[in-house]
């Protein structure tokens, strides 16, 4: 289904690139977004729980190819029952090439970590690497359409991420983010899989 996902966004992507006269798009930004969606685990007392919170995210450019990017996501569970917190920290570096006029394919390699504490059933920790593949392209001036896809490796044991999203560039320096992320983790003694939408504001440099 992720695999998919990614796919169809591909295509649309290049769709739109073979039409499009925009710029291509800006990897140097800063991002602070709201998020909300919902949880789902083996060891979780109810099939499904409701979660909300934040995410910070840098991305930076260096010697026009280098890719350096770090993010940080704090989600909690927002309706009643026990606290369930969700704690993330990614960082990677990656490299950048254009394959049109206005779109490019990013691959990176990331640290990824994630701690989930529930209320009165303990703490879980995953961490490990994460191979990237990105595409973004501006379909026009101030629209992006981009698709990325996760493996994540280490004692994630193999999960995947699906992340699609739209980016509206109103000026040089402002823009408005949309995006879906799916992460699925399924290891011998653990599930889950986070559903998040996030709604932000980009500072572009």
């Amino acid at each position: 289904m992720n695999t998919k996902s990614i796919a169809v966004t591909a295509g649309v992507v290049a769709l739109f690139s073979s039409s499009a006269m925009a710029e291509l798009p800006n990897y140097n930004y800063l991002e602070i977004a709201i998020s909300g969606g919902d949880v789902e685990g083996t060891e979780l007392p109810d099939s499904r729980i409701d979660i909300g919170g934040y995410d910070i995210e840098g991305s930076l450019v260096v010697s026009d190819s280098i890719l350096l990017q770090a993010a940080v996501t704090g989600l909690e569970e927002d309706i009643s029952g026990p606290d369930l917190e969700i704690d993330t920290f990614e960082i990677s570096i990656g490299t950048i090439k254009e394959v049109g006029e206005n779109t490019t394919f990013d691959l990176s390699f990331q640290y990824r970590d994630d701690e989930a504490e529930l209320e009165g059933f303990g703490k879980v920790d995953f961490d490990g690497p994460v191979l990237l593949i990105g595409l973004r392209s501006n379909v026009t001036d101030s629209l992006e359409v981009y698709g990325r896809l996760g493996y994540l490796l280490g004692n994630y044991e193999g999960g995947t991420s699906t992340d699609l999203g739209l980016v509206w560039n109103f000026s040089d320096a402002f823009a408005a983010t949309f995006s879906y992320e799916v992460t699925d983790v399924d290891d011998d003694d653990l599930e889950y899989q986070v559903d998040q939408w996030q709604l932000g504001a980009r500072w572009n440099f």
